[in-house]
């Protein structure tokens, strides 16, 4: 057996005798040699680099979970509601519009053609908030009715139309938009024989998202014998829904779509997706394709998490958080851990990314090259950085006392600016 022992002195690189190192000091170190550590330094760092690696892979792992946890996630079980029988119901066709006044002809003239393939009856109303939409509309068709309404939101506009219709079913759509294919009224009422809320897939022409939208539709549509698909993953641009089970959003609603969604599932009532039915618009420009889309990872944060308790209670609010939320929360949370840990360990990999994630962001958002559209392959990379801004505007909008989406509330901090058409 090998015994320590501490020598009386350590001699300095200059050649000075030091001062003696305490027994138990020296130990260690002789311990050191006899067994072939690293010095206590040297093994300190070794921990903190296995650290950052161990945070950089799971971050990625965090990341890669939110893309496949909604493909892996449990089906829910189907529900099909009791077909109504006789006549086909009375709709009315609510379109809430600001500063529409070139799209808004259009729109009613598409609806107008699709009523006339409609044995119910039917109706059209646009909410204008502004006065050339309000003019447009009533030039565009004899028999339609605008509600003249301040610019208090979308969330306001829909509410006040629901109020003063006597519809047995309303479908909420945006002016922009043209909903496909034809015969999408009749195909409405067969949907709701399966769900309560009806949306629809969303087609956006020469989008910069094409990737983004053909993933959703993957998800959102899967083997069943009913018409529409529950999610709580709706889009706004077309919701259909029975008058009465309607019940008003708060005005400060930033995405109303997400808003309806998750009241009706409080009470007990089933959104969905038509499997047929779909929207179809130009993309917008860069610039305001991003404004839109930080307005809706906004909306996301702010409705749904504070709503997180009450979600995890259902199946279909535990198949949103799969769906939506843990992309813009924990997945996302884990692909900035892998990217700076990464960088700071110097990872090729990771530093490349990094620079391909601020080169997205400047093409998608629109300030680079602004008159080009980016490829879709960098729309991915750039959404990344959409829940961070919207967080910051959570907080902007927290430290200037703004509650609501309408710019004149809060003028430091719009939280939505609104482009004419």
């Amino acid at each position: 057996m090998r015994t320590l022992t501490a020598p009386r002195s350590r001699i300095a690189c200059s050649g000075v005798v030091g001062p003696e190192l305490s027994s138990d000091a020296q130990q260690v170190l002789d311990a050191d040699e006899v067994t072939g550590w690293p010095p206590l330094a040297q093994r300190r760092e070794f921990h903190s680099l296995d650290i950052r690696r161990l945070g950089q892979y799971g971050g990625i792992a965090l990341f890669a979970t939110g893309v496949v946890l909604p493909v892996i996630w449990p089906r829910l079980k189907e529900r099909n509601l009791a077909a109504r029988q006789g006549q086909q119901p009375s709709i009315e066709i609510i379109i809430p519009a600001y500063l529409e006044h070139s799209t808004i002809g259009v729109k009613i003239l598409d609806c107008v053609h699709e009523l006339e393939h409609y044995s119910g009856e039917a109706a059209i109303t646009v909410v204008a908030s502004d006065v050339q939409t309000a003019s447009a509309a009533n030039r565009a068709w004899p028999n339609v009715r605008v509600i003249d309404t301040a610019r208090d939101g979308k969330a306001t506009a829909i509410n006040a139309a629901v109020k003063a219709s006597r519809a047995d079913v309303c479908i909420v759509t945006d002016a922009n938009c043209k909903i496909r294919p034809n015969g999408w009224l009749s195909q409405t009422t067969e949907d709701l024989r399966s769900v309560d809320l009806v949306s629809c897939h969303k087609v956006e022409l020469a989008s910069q998202d094409r990737f983004f939208w053909l993933y959703e539709r993957i998800l959102k549509t899967r083997p069943t014998v009913s018409t529409a698909n529950p999610t709580l993953a709706i889009v706004g641009e077309y919701l259909a829904f029975r008058r009465l089970n309607y019940r008003p959003i708060s005005p400060n609603a930033i995405c109303d779509d997400i808003s309806i969604a998750i009241d009706f599932a409080e009470r007990g009532l089933i959104p969905g997706v038509s499997r047929r039915i779909y929207s179809e618009e130009p993309a917008p420009a860069p610039a305001d394709h991003w404004e839109r889309r930080v307005r809706i990872a906004h909306g996301l944060i702010s409705t749904a998490l504070p709503q997180l308790p009450a979600l995890f209670r259902s199946r279909l609010g535990r198949q949103f958080f799969a769906h939506k939320l843990w992309r813009v929360t924990v997945g996302n949370f884990g692909y900035w851990m892998w990217l700076i840990l990464g960088s700071s360990r110097g990872s090729k990999l990771c530093v490349s990314m990094a620079a391909t994630t601020v080169y997205a962001t400047l093409r998608y958002s629109g300030q680079l090259r602004p008159d080009v559209r980016p490829s879709p392959l960098l729309a991915p990379i750039a959404m990344q950085t959409l829940p961070p801004r919207a967080m910051a505007r959570i907080v902007a909008s927290m430290l200037h006392d703004c509650p609501g989406p309408v710019p004149h509330r809060c003028p430091k901090n719009a939280v939505w600016r609104k482009v004419s058409r």
